[in-house]
Formats: C-alpha cells, structure tokens, sequence
C-alpha cells in the first residue's frame, strides 16, 4: 500500500483545558467564521489542531452553538484567520497533513481517518466505503460514524453517496453537499463536468 500525505495526519485525543490558570495555550480555543458560496464555515481550533468545522446559514446561527460546547471551561478568542486558513486549504483540493483533536470512539476515528484518504471528486456509496474499510459488515455503524463527523469539508464526507448515486443527507445541508462536489468536479474537469 502506498503512503500518501495524508498519512502524516495526526489524530490527538481532545485535551482537557488547563487547571492553570497561567496555562494560556493549555486553556485557549480559537474561532473563527467566514462567509463562503454555501453560508458560514466556522472553525474551532486548539493550539494542537482542529476542534471542530462546521457550516450554518450565518454566523449567529454557529457560533453559539460552536462556542457553548466549550465554555466556560475555555478561553475563547475570536480569530476568523483560523476559518480563512481552513477554508482556502480545503478549497486548493491539495492534499497536506492536518492534526485534529479529537473526542470519538475508535470506531469513529477509523472512519474519519478513512474519508480523509477519499480523493477529490471520487465520490462512494456507504457499503462501498465500508468495504474499501474492511467493514462491510458494519456499513450501518459506518454511516453513522460519517454522520457524526466534527470536521466539516476536511474530513469530506460529502464524497460518501447513496447507492442509486444520489447525494442524500448531509450534516450541513444537502445543497452544501451537492456544492461541494460539484465545486470538485469542476475543478478537475472544468465547467463541462456535468
């Protein structure tokens, strides 16, 4: 099996905020929100990696939700650099290590690590990922795995389909889906990709 990029990703547990109070970066998140073509992308970040990516309509509509799951345990400070970064790296369609902190059982953790490797474009039904997995047995577990995803566009479950090749569901909203692989599609074949 050949090794990629991706395989330099690192998958860290989420750490517990700092009981010292000195501790700036033990007890910090960074958040961030830009505007995009499918509504707000908002990034929650800890100084060892991602938290959290997530779309909503607009920003009032994510960021409570975003920040609430960490206060008050966490110094949050508002940085949308962390957003714009995220975002314009996703969008450049090339593939480079992330490091993500992470809470999911290792279940979880196997499918997510395993959608990170799903090339551009490359679009699969649930029982074929399963199966590339080794676990077409547990498809159902799989699914819900991909529904549970914390990393929007990152960890691109967008590319996991129905088995008739529609799009179906997703987290975020289908039309997002439906943007996200069209937008790769016509990255790699042009506008004539439909």
């Amino acid at each position: 099996m050949t090794t990629t990029v991706l395989d330099r990703d690192q998958w860290l547990e989420m750490p517990e905020p700092s009981k010292d109070e000195t501790d700036y970066d033990g007890r910090t998140l960074l958040c961030g929100f830009i505007d995009t073509p499918i509504g707000c992308f908002g990034v929650v970040k800890h100084s060892l990696g991602l938290v959290q990516c997530a779309f909503g309509d607009h920003m009032d509509d994510l960021s409570y939700p975003m920040i609430q799951t960490y206060s008050p345990d966490w110094y949050i400070m508002r940085d949308d650099r962390v957003a714009a970064e995220v975002w314009e790296n996703a969008m450049s369609y090339k593939p480079q290590p992330l490091s993500f902190c992470v809470s999911g059982t290792p279940f979880q953790l196997s499918a997510w690590k395993a959608l990170r490797h799903v090339p551009v474009g490359k679009t699969f039904s649930y029982l074929e990922f399963a199966t590339v997995m080794g676990k077409a047995w547990a498809v159902r577990a799989i699914a819900t795995a991909i529904a549970n995803n914390p990393f929007a566009l990152v960890v691109p479950c967008h590319r996991i389909i129905r088995a008739d090749g529609t799009y179906g569901e997703y987290r975020w909203g289908a039309q997002r889906k439906e943007w996200l692989i069209h937008n790769e599609l016509k990255h790699l074949y042009g506008e004539f990709a439909f």
